[in-house]
């Protein structure tokens, strides 16, 4: 695949999943167990895809307003870098423990994603800002994220 089909899916994953709520586009770009690194412990699974669009149902639910943007995208070969910034308010459904607040948040983040065969195989990035740690959220969603991408969904 070319480097500008490796950032269509990127995009696509980030504009129709997170901003435009289709959790069903996670079908086209979620891995095969054959497509993902194994990092975590001998024998760790791919989670299923029922989990991934559980997670970002959860997420969704909680931030009704969560929209993201692509500030840059930069790509060589099958890595793509993208910068992006998450807004929403957490006046949904509560996370874990954390009852909604109705506080607005905005997060930044870099990651790096790896594409095989057409799929996201590889995500590599950093911590959003730490809005989300004010509120108690971070380390739930950093955790239960992993359900996407197989450990660690932050490298």
């Amino acid at each position: 695949m070319s480097t500008e089909d490796n950032k269509a899916i990127v995009r696509r994953y980030v504009e129709e999943v997170w901003t435009k709520r289709n959790i069903d586009a996670l079908e086209e770009v979620y891995p095969g167990p054959d497509l993902v690194e194994q990092y975590g412990p001998a024998g760790q699974g791919l989670p299923s895809l029922g989990d991934a669009k559980e997670y970002v149902r959860k997420v969704q639910a909680a931030f009704p307003d969560l929209s993201v943007t692509i500030e840059d995208m930069i790509a060589e070969g099958d890595r793509i870098a993208v910068r992006t910034t998450w807004r929403g308010t957490y006046m949904g459904e509560a996370i874990g423990d954390i009852p909604p607040t109705g506080q607005s948040v905005s997060g930044f983040g870099t990651v790096i994603w790896g594409i095989t065969d057409g799929k996201i195989a590889q995500v590599f990035g950093t911590s959003l800002d730490s809005e989300l740690d004010r509120l108690g959220l971070w380390e739930f969603l950093m955790s239960h994220g992993e359900v996407c991408w197989k450990h660690p969904f932050y490298h």
